[in-house]
């Protein structure tokens, strides 16, 4: 489980009241993206994802929102970023971020371990009707759970 500070909600009572069909979400598809610091790297890392990494990413269009959050019990930590699409991760723009990195990002990606990256699209949405006034991703814990099905 991760932990993340409260944010702000995006979704009002309003919206939900309709029904979930009505509800408005910011994006239609997440990135989990996974990343372990070593315990000397932990102040560098979080100065770098929360200066340089997700602004770099937030400033290419289909970025929509994105959170951070620590995993409990081993160091690791999880950003989850919500796009217009899957699409988004082949555009131009960001395969000019993603095959020539800066040197802080080139840097860091090599000496953390851990890295993984989890890619979907959204299927559907069913919040629970007593988060009436809380985003799906407003959330101040995460939940994910990710499988294959086989063939």
């Amino acid at each position: 489980m991760l932990d993340s500070p409260p944010r702000t909600n995006t979704l009002s009572s309003d919206n939900l009241s309709i029904g979930f069909e009505h509800m408005t979400l910011n994006g239609q598809a997440v990135l989990f993206s996974e990343m372990i610091p070593g315990p000397s790297l932990v102040d560098k890392f979080h100065n770098w994802y929360d200066t340089h990494h997700i602004p770099v990413r937030m400033a290419c269009d289909g970025f929509v929102s994105a959170q951070r959050y620590s995993r409990q019990g081993d160091g690791g930590f999880l950003a989850v970023y919500e796009m217009d699409d899957i699409g988004v991760l082949t555009s131009d723009a960001y395969k000019v971020i993603k095959n020539k990195p800066s040197e802080k990002t080139a840097w860091m990606l090599t000496n953390v371990r851990g890295s993984s990256r989890y890619l979907g699209g959204e299927t559907s949405v069913k919040p629970p009707v007593s988060t009436a006034t809380d985003a799906l991703m407003d959330a101040p814990m995460l939940y994910a759970v990710l499988f294959n099905i086989p063939a």
